[in-house]
């Protein structure tokens, strides 16, 4: 009797402490995916709630006020992360006593905090904000070193029913006004195109076109893997001399439906190319901007010739600039898409699809046109990624755009939760509010470069990795369980779940209850954990899982059901094996790329083409063979320092005329190769064309100028041959063939061409 009610009293400890773990690891969920981790107030997810609950609760009587501490960034350069955070923490402090619990706040952006006022009387509401300045600046008033905060306010006052968003992109665009230097911005709605009649914004459209009143802004992009800017993404705004800043929504209808789309658009190119034309000649590292792309832009004649043209003027790569495509042109005819691509790549420029999510773009036409970079829509992170099904799809797309060596562009991405799901699901760059807010060029060339080099993002939006354990940062923890007795054995500790157990006697309670395994891959988890006992060998899956306070990563998890005399035991591994994929992926891209021009090199050029070749889906191709004429003369005159720069410089300009996914290679020496898949005869000699026009621009460092031009042979799939040696050998013959006619040309393979080699 004893033993059965010590038995009893047991299971209800365990039962007791495992609720406990249940309902501590539910307040850290709700903690991690509400607040900034930082400040610990509500992020912008937490805050659209919150504000939400409280307008339905108490009203539509609210404003919604944008606070930017203007000169935090120059407070962290001077002062150091620890100063800077001291700034953010005296910043919460005050508005927190300024604030009732009616009135919400939250840290949006770097240097930005939104929240409600009880309040819609403009004056009353500049006073608190007065007093909210007022207190914030006496934090240092007694220091040897005293500094103000430049605060900035900017206030929404609606006057009609509209989602938190809305309320924030009306006060934002406020700020983003780099002229206006006063401290209170209030929105007034009569900004708006409906209340500015449309025919006076009409006749003074063309007048600031010609006057440069749009002004160039940028959403910049930053890469995932190292958190480097890399470009953005420009669109107008127009300063208009009456209205202030207009956003696009204010003008942009008003010019597509008077057909004035496509020379704001040709303007905006032409702003970014001489912006890029000063980089350019202060040898600044390369940055690609991005354009939106209107429908009424392909209906222009030669629009994509007047673009290259101001490349040519302004002498920068066409590779440096980037068209993205407009959703609607993805659902008309494919015929008329892949001519739309095609035109751009002939050119040299890049190609993305925008807006990809938002409504129904099918994947399948990434069978038939060749996009350099997808844009994933800001409406799939809305979720938070909670969303089973949203998930799956994100990670669906990001899997494909990877086999297929497509860049992927995350939109819209506001907190640092999105950033390290999408960090953690291979996604390539991300632009929005987490990181920066729509700015100026300038601002832009301010903010990202320094010294010529394209700089990184502050490294507080990504988890410090160096705080980790080492039992966190092992690569495999290996575990034994036993599903009679449901008992689990972990070799090491590497989640804080298991507070320094290493053994647990109610697993599946253990995996059910905490959130060891992310929400949404339990079920999964324990379904394989059940297949493993009915199937033979080792299966495989991949799993989030919670390694360290507020993170989960990816593991790999294998398991294996091995029988024997005392029972079933399954034997499991999770491994970690991004990092080491990562350094194996670098150490073979190394040496795939030739060391001096950074082009693939002879062997793996050979080794994808020949495979390509094999493959059924590969109805047309062609091989490419250049050779740099008279390059021995380069050598002997200007030497092999500059001759080694001559090198660098044509395959520059091989990768400005060929897509992305066509193989460019140094073949050897001056010799130089290119795989193209999926192009017609056509096509092909317009690409070559345009290579030949590339060299006719001379090679240029410092006080030097020289010619540079190439002979060119190349030699179609099927018709000129079928395998990779044939064609490779008829190009060679083509290239000699353009070198016996006076070289700086190119030939295409004809059957029976025997050239006259010198």
């Amino acid at each position: 009797m004893m033993n059965l009610l010590y038995f009893l009293i047991v299971v209800v400890v365990i039962l007791l402490v495992l609720l406990m773990l249940c309902i501590r690891s539910h307040k850290k969920m709700v903690t991690l995916s509400v607040f900034d981790s930082v400040s610990g107030v509500l992020n912008s997810a937490g805050f659209e709630r919150e504000a939400d609950r409280c307008i339905k609760k108490y009203g539509n009587q609210y404003a919604l006020v944008i606070l930017s501490v203007s000169n935090l960034r120059k407070i962290s350069r001077t002062f150091g992360m620890d100063g800077k955070h001291r700034v953010l923490a005296h910043v919460v402090q005050i508005l927190k006593s300024n604030l009732s619990n009616m009135e919400p706040l939250a840290r949006i952006n770097d240097n930005m905090f939104c929240f409600l006022l009880r309040n819609k009387q403009a004056d009353e509401i500049q006073a608190r904000l007065k007093r909210i300045d007022d207190e914030a600046n006496r934090f240092n008033q007694n220091s040897p070193n005293p500094y103000r905060l430049e605060l900035r306010f900017s206030v929404n006052i609606p006057e009609k029913e509209e989602t938190i968003r809305d309320m924030q992109e009306k006060a934002l665009y406020l700020l983003d006004d780099a002229e206006s230097e006063a401290q209170y911005l209030f929105y007034k709605e009569e900004l708006t195109t409906s209340s500015v009649q449309k025919s006076l914004l009409l006749e003074q459209m063309e007048t600031a076109l010609k006057s440069g009143d749009f002004i160039p802004y940028v959403k910049p992009k930053v890469r995932l893997g190292d958190r480097r800017i890399t470009g953005a993404e420009v669109f107008a705004r127009w300063k208009h001399q009456q209205h202030g800043i207009l956003t696009p929504e204010m003008f942009l209808p008003i010019m597509e439906e008077h057909h004035m789309v496509h020379r704001l658009d040709l303007y905006l190119v032409e702003m970014i190319c001489k912006k890029m034309s000063a980089w350019r000649k202060a040898e600044w590292m390369e940055c690609l901007l991005s354009i939106n792309l209107s429908m009424e832009d392909f209906e222009v004649d030669n629009f994509f010739d007047s673009c290259a043209d101001l490349c040519r003027t302004y002498d920068i790569p066409e590779s440096w600039l980037e068209f993205e495509l407009p959703e609607s042109l993805f659902t008309e005819n494919l015929h008329k898409l892949k001519k739309v691509v095609d035109e751009i790549h002939i050119h040299g420029f890049r190609c993305a699809l925008s807006n990809f999510g938002h409504k129904s773009i099918p994947l399948h036409i990434l069978r038939y046109v060749t996009i350099d970079t997808i844009k994933l829509d800001q409406s799939l992170f809305q979720l938070e990624n909670n969303d089973r099904q949203n998930r799956y799809l994100i990670e669906a797309v990001l899997k494909v755009a990877a086999q297929m060596h497509i860049q992927t562009v995350a939109e819209g991405i506001d907190n640092i939760s999105q950033v390290q799901y999408l960090q953690q699901v291979g996604c390539t760059q991300v632009q929005g509010h987490c990181f920066f807010h729509p700015m100026t060029l300038d601002e832009f060339e301010a903010s990202a470069y320094q010294d010529g080099a394209l700089q990184y993002v502050e490294t507080e939006l990504v988890p410090d990795k160096s705080v980790e354990t080492d039992e966190q940062r092992s690569n495999v923890i290996l575990f034994s369980y036993f599903p009679e007795e449901d008992r689990v054995e972990f070799s090491s500790l590497f989640s804080p779940v298991l507070e320094g157990q290493l053994v647990y006697n109610n697993a599946q309670a253990l995996l059910r209850s905490s959130n060891l395994i992310h929400e949404n891959d339990k079920k999964d988890f324990i379904k394989l954990l059940g297949q493993s006992r009915k199937e033979n060998g080792w299966l495989k899956n991949m799993f989030r899982v919670y390694t360290s306070e507020g993170r989960y990563e990816w593991l790999e998890l294998y398991l294996h059901m091995e029988r024997n005399a005392g029972g079933e035991l399954i034997i499991g591994a999770l491994a970690n094996t991004v990092g080491w994929k990562n350094e194996v992926s670098r150490w073979k891209e190394q040496a795939d790329r030739d060391a001096l021009t950074g082009l693939y090199n002879r062997k793996y050029f050979e080794y994808s083409s020949s495979n390509a070749l094999k493959e059924d889906t590969v109805n047309t191709a062609a091989i490419v063979f250049l050779d740099v004429d008279d390059f021995k003369r380069v050598n002997d005159t200007l030497g092999h320092i500059v001759g080694d720069d001559v090198l660098r410089s044509v395959a520059k300009k091989m990768l400005g005329a060929f897509r992305h996914t066509d193989i460019v290679a140094r073949y050897g020496g001056d010799e130089f190769v290119v795989f193209v898949n999926g192009i017609s005869r056509q096509d092909l000699e317009k690409r070559l064309a345009k290579l030949c026009q590339i060299f006719s621009y001379p090679y240029r460092n410092g006080d030097i100028s020289y010619k540079v031009s190439g002979s060119i042979g190349a030699a179609m799939y099927p018709e000129d041959g079928t395998s990779y040696q044939e064609l490779l050998d008829h190009a060679d013959t083509a290239l000699y063939t353009a070198k016996s006619r006076g070289k700086d040309q190119f030939v295409l393979y004809e059957q029976g061409m025997i050239p006259e080699r010198k």
